[in-house]
């Protein structure tokens, strides 16, 4: 079951809504096969997550069944976007407007509750039309290995929020990519993988080994299995060397180079 994980409210904030939540809300958030849990503010007077925290949080989320995470963030923090896109290099994510807390403090309970149920709405419609489902999906190719040259940055389309409506098209964005940058490999392989704009294969199916450690082993709010990475060769076997995380990789001729969702080496 799909979790929205609301984080950073206060916590008195945080359980009147609990005890105040609607029961129509309720019943119609079980119905969607959603649950909402609750992470409270780390940050000593405001809404927020602080930095001392952020580790402990992202192993709290990876402990939920596929989190879409809601966040409260004072706009006083310095640390706010850091904050905010470690935890989006791992799971979905939105900023949530300060201004529903007026809805909180007015005690327009049922007003706050609807919001959140829109918000689940979208994120069901994202989860069925965008989010990965297996490790074919061309999102799970680490962005900042692999060289797509002027086609769409699909990783950061996809992480867009606001907007049902906008969804179908960002679907398309996405199957557009996968059309221009699937690939066949060579008989007596043939199977499918992604090939880049300098020929650099990205098998996605290859023997799994090792393990990333949390929250790497997460992308998209997709739980991606355990030993997975990417196999990368060049499409004429001959050497090559790819930039990763951790720095440039030499790979000889015919070898091939570990790498996970994230743009790691994997040994």
């Amino acid at each position: 079951m799909p979790a929205l994980l609301i984080a950073g409210l206060r916590e008195g904030d945080q359980q009147r809504l609990l005890n105040a939540a609607p029961n129509e809300i309720r019943t119609s958030i079980e119905e969607s096969s959603w649950k909402v849990v609750f992470y409270h503010s780390t940050l000593p007077k405001n809404e927020g997550l602080s930095k001392e925290t952020q580790q402990d949080f992202l192993k709290y989320a990876a402990r939920l069944d596929s989190p879409h995470i809601c966040l409260f963030h004072t706009t006083r923090d310095p640390n706010r976007k850091s904050i905010s896109a470690e935890i989006r290099l791992y799971f979905r994510i939105r900023i949530l407007d300060l201004s529903l807390l007026t809805l909180i403090k007015s005690r327009s309970y049922l007003e706050f509750w609807e919001a959140i149920k829109r918000i689940i709405d979208e994120e069901e419609q994202w989860s069925n039309c965008i989010q990965p489902q297996g490790t074919n999906s061309p999102l799970l190719l680490p962005e900042k290995v692999f060289v797509y040259g002027n086609h769409t940055q699909i990783w950061e389309l996809a992480q867009k929020y606001g907007s049902i409506e906008a969804i179908p098209g960002v679907k398309k964005e996405i199957e557009n990519f996968k059309s221009a940058f699937i690939f066949t490999m060579p008989k007596p392989i043939a199977k499918k993988a992604w090939k880049d704009e300098h020929d650099h294969i990205f098998d996605y199916a290859g023997a799994r080994h090792g393990t990333a450690p949390t929250p790497r082993e997460w992308k998209f709010s997709f739980h991606i299995p355990d030993g997975f990475h990417f196999d990368v060769t060049h499409v004429r076997n001959r050497s090559f060397s790819i930039s990763t995380q951790g720095g440039m990789v030499q790979v000889a001729a015919n070898e091939h180079a570990n790498i996970d969702q994230h743009g790691y080496q994997r040994e």
